[in-house]
């Protein structure tokens, strides 16, 4: 089997880049478009989008801070996490508690499974 000169796959490379850079979805990272909110004083759920979110927070959406429930008045209400397992919203024991320190283990407390592992897949 013949070698490729390296010339040629240099070119191909760099076309492959250029072809990439060109795409019009290039350069546009594309966020989380749904924010689910759970208050822990009245148990009220709601969503709302990048914009509504960016308004409740003053900035960038964070998980341990507490933002005021629409419903109850109280600020009680955090930004959920969604189980990737059963796809249901909660919060995390760990943010209610200001997000400080290791959890070690975040279990949903609809599926019982930990979270974390399943961030620490390969």
């Amino acid at each position: 089997m013949r070698k490729m000169p390296g010339w040629v796959i240099l070119g191909m490379v760099l076309w492959a880049a250029w072809a990439g850079a060109r795409s019009p979805r290039a350069g546009r990272f594309q966020g989380p478009t749904n924010f689910p909110f759970i208050c822990t004083a009245c148990k009220a759920e709601w969503a709302t989008d990048a914009a509504g979110a960016k308004a409740l927070f003053g900035g960038l959406p964070v998980y341990n801070a507490r933002v005021v429930c629409p419903k109850c008045g109280q600020k009680q209400a955090f930004l959920a996490a969604v189980c990737p397992y059963c796809h249901k919203s909660y919060v995390a024991e760990f943010y209610q508690a200001g997000g400080h320190g290791n959890p070690g283990s975040d279990l949903c407390p609809h599926c019982g499974k930990d979270i974390l592992k399943w961030r620490r897949k390969p």
